[in-house]
Formats: structure tokens, C-alpha cells, sequence
């Protein structure tokens, strides 16, 4: 699961290249290989905040029942996935029109995170790695 932040993805520089050097993971994980209780815990836990060291993404086409943990970041040069700029209409962002990075070799895009998995995501990592809670009144 790339894990790296969007605004740091797509900048560019004055000539309206991209200057992206490395790319963050999270290895995807198969829930099957957990014992039962422990995969029943994560399925039950989809939308809460803990627990905080892993995140369960649900059915994931391609790779099946997945989860993540938020431990095991490795990153890969950008130039092994060959990235580049491109335009994307606003038809296709929703957000409007833009240029975004794309990976030309290894690109094994099968599924993106709603909003709100972001938001859990984003949140859980901050508890994982300061052991700060950004929204503390939420459960």
C-alpha cells in the first residue's frame, strides 16, 4: 500500500518536472494467515482506531482479505518504478484537472482507500509512531 502523501508525490519543479525520489509502502497482508480470534478481532475493528498497529482494508480485488501493519514501512526509489507526470482531466480526478505521478513499470494498482479509510489511516499512524492521538475525543 503506498503510504506517501500526495502533495509530496505530485510536486514538481520550475520547468514542471517532477522531483519525487522515493516512494513509502506498507506490505498487504493475508487475514487468512491469521489464527481465527485474531482475525475476527481486525474484521470487527474495520472502521475503529485500534488497534493502532495494524489497519484492516477488507477485500482487496486481486490479493483477497487484507490487512496492514503500520510497523513495516520500506520505501523504493522512484526511478525503480519509472514515475512520470501526467494530466489527468477532471473527469477522471473528480477533483479537477491536474497532473499526477504515475509509475510507468511495477504498477499493480488494484483498489484506493475511501476518505474515511484515509482518515482512520492518517490517524492511526500518527498514535503508532508519536503515541499522540490528533483526534483524542473520537473513539
Amino acid at each position: 500500500m503506498l503510504i506517501s502523501h500526495g502533495c509530496a508525490i505530485d510536486k514538481k519543479n520550475s520547468r514542471g518536472k517532477s522531483v519525487l525520489e522515493y516512494l513509502s509502502f506498507l506490505p498487504l497482508h493475508n487475514v487468512a494467515a491469521l489464527d481465527p480470534g485474531r482475525a475476527q478481532q481486525l474484521r470487527a475493528a474495520l472502521l475503529e482506531a485500534k488497534p493502532y498497529k495494524v489497519m484492516y482494508l477488507g477485500n482487496v480485488p486481486q490479493v483477497g482479505d487484507s490487512y496492514v501493519d503500520l510497523t513495516e514501512p520500506y520505501t523504493l526509489p522512484a526511478l525503480l518504478l519509472r514515475t512520470e507526470l501526467k494530466h489527468f482531466s477532471a473527469e477522471v480526478t473528480s477533483e479537477g484537472e491536474d497532473d499526477r505521478v504515475v509509475a510507468t513499470m511495477h504498477q499493480t494498482r488494484v483498489a484506493m482507500l475511501t476518505e474515511r479509510a484515509v482518515q482512520l489511516f492518517q490517524r492511526k499512524w500518527s498514535i503508532q509512531w508519536t503515541r499522540m492521538d490528533p483526534f483524542p475525543d473520537e473513539p
